[in-house]
């Protein structure tokens, strides 16, 4: 099942998963700077 998954994931093109890594990215940094301010 989790081997299935991964080569979905993979069909993905990076193009596609630039724009995800990038809100996740921003996420992180939100999640932390908001960490920060507590």
């Amino acid at each position: 099942m989790l081997n299935k998954i991964r080569e979905n994931r993979k069909v993905k093109s990076l193009e596609e998963l630039k724009p995800l890594i990038k809100k996740d990215i921003k996420l992180i940094k939100k999640i932390k700077n908001n960490i920060l301010t507590f």
